[in-house]
């Protein structure tokens, strides 16, 4: 880290600001005035009320330079889309992952009937496996489950 005035003077790790303790140590009161000033700027800084009573020259300083950016119409337009590409970026990530939740949880079904239906029945039938592959995931676990039971394989693949 460096000092924005002062960019020779390196901040080493004993006077860094753990993010991830912030809150602790506000909650706890640990810090200095100065610290604990920081804390809340960090933890308040979006209510007015709560910043007004704040009496530090830099945490006045930086509340200045947030209301001079909020005041700049183009640097309002840039951080809401800024924001919403996250949002979005966000969104498409999960649709992503429960897709590939949900397309990992179709194979293993496959898998684990190809398997059982293996080693109950075999050797399988042609036309089995293109059947189990074209299945519905309701069809697989209907399948997976009278496996257990099915004196036959055609047994297996009654509808109920």
């Amino acid at each position: 880290m460096r000092d924005r005035l002062q960019p020779d003077v390196k901040l080493g790790d004993e006077l860094q600001l753990n993010i991830i303790e912030m809150r602790k140590a506000d909650r706890l009161k640990l810090a200095s005035h100065e610290l604990a000033d920081l804390l809340t700027f960090f933890e308040h800084w979006q209510e007015e009320t709560t910043m007004n009573q704040m009496t530090s020259a830099p945490i006045q300083q930086a509340m200045a330079q947030l209301r001079a950016l909020s005041a700049d119409t183009a640097t309002r337009q840039t951080a809401w889309n800024r924001e919403r590409a996250l949002i979005s970026e966000i969104t498409e990530r999960r649709a992503e992952r429960e897709e590939g939740r949900q397309e990992g949880t179709l194979e293993t079904k496959i898998t684990m009937l190809e398997k059982l239906l293996s080693k109950r029945f075999s050797p399988l039938p042609e036309g089995t496996l293109e059947r189990i592959n074209r299945a519905t995931p309701e069809q697989l676990e209907h399948w997976i489950l009278a496996v257990i039971d099915a004196p036959t394989l055609e047994a297996v693949f009654v509808e109920h």
